[in-house]
């Protein structure tokens, strides 16, 4: 068989704890820790030459890159389960256990972060915080479009190694296609272990696109590279992080024709996915603040 069985281990090691399961520590989080980080060093290089920087003129001596990080990574949280919960699984609105954290939505580790809602967390959190500095909140959307691809393409990576997110059936011909034990054992890694230990089982497994992958190369490194080319020519403040917004959205659009759609989702109206009409209404967004900025609007 052409395609490759996925046999990732989501766990990227285990500090041992005394009298206590090991502590896991999985790609997943470490990804976003990265993302974050590389945000901070992209934002801290950008913002230190004023000739290259879209808010010098406007106070960005009151602009500090860890304090603005911190302020994006709690949107792209809160933003990003809200959305989850919002979007595709409401029980987790009205779901508590005895265990901790006791109300399922706090519950992260578990899996469950909605790009469209982080981005919408990123994007009220880029506006308070230009209020309390009293910073230009076209320009913070600038240097926040410049500094968020990475860790997008990071984000997708871990999607690809947690087996999650997979996409749909691959032409017998694609070299490059991925049998997701997930797609039977869902996240049970004993069942996953089952799968992949059993050559029968896993025959029967179905051929996908890795998607993770087609997104990690778009929403990241693609992205970025125009961004940052675009950041380097002269525009109205603004532009960027509305130029994020129309080609994060055409990508996502597109990579979602060859992802599975959501369980319990489905495909909807003209056969899109619900990531598609997210991704519709985003361009719309991207394509009345492109104009209005352009034009000078506020």
């Amino acid at each position: 068989m052409s395609s490759w069985l996925h046999s990732l281990d989501p766990v990227a090691f285990r500090i041992p704890v005394p009298g206590l399961p090991p502590l896991e520590v999985r790609w997943y989080g470490l990804a976003y820790l990265l993302g974050f980080y590389l945000a901070f060093l992209l934002l801290r290089r950008w913002t230190a030459d004023p000739a290259r920087n879209c808010a010098a003129a406007d106070g960005i001596g009151r602009f500090d890159p860890a304090e603005f990080i911190s302020t994006a990574a709690l949107g792209v949280v809160i933003g990003g389960r809200l959305g989850y919960a919002l979007l595709y699984d409401p029980h987790l609105l009205i779901g508590f256990s005895a265990r901790f954290p006791f109300w399922e939505l706090l519950a992260i580790w578990h899996g469950g972060m909605a790009s469209h809602g982080g981005m919408v967390g990123v994007g009220v959190a880029t506006l308070l915080y230009a209020r309390r500095r009293g910073l230009s909140a076209r320009c913070l959307f600038d240097l926040a479009a410049v500094a968020t691809p990475p860790g997008l393409g990071l984000g997708r990576l871990a999607n690809f190694v947690n087996g999650e997110l997979y996409g749909r059936p691959a032409p017998s011909w694609l070299p490059w296609a991925v049998r997701f034990p997930q797609e039977i054992a869902g996240a049970d890694p004993v069942r996953i272990a089952a799968i992949r230990s059993n050559p029968a089982a896993a025959a029967l497994l179905t051929p996908r696109h890795p998607s993770q992958l087609y997104e990690a190369l778009l929403e990241g490194l693609v992205l970025f590279l125009i961004l940052r080319w675009l950041a380097l020519r002269e525009h109205a403040r603004g532009m960027i992080g509305a130029w994020f917004l129309i080609l994060y959205a055409i990508f996502r659009f597109l990579v979602e024709f060859s992802r599975e759609p959501d369980v319990g989702v489905g495909l909807q109206w003209l056969g899109l996915s619900r990531g598609q009409w997210l991704s519709l209404a985003m361009l719309g967004v991207g394509m009345v603040l492109a104009r209005r900025w352009k034009a000078g609007g506020a």
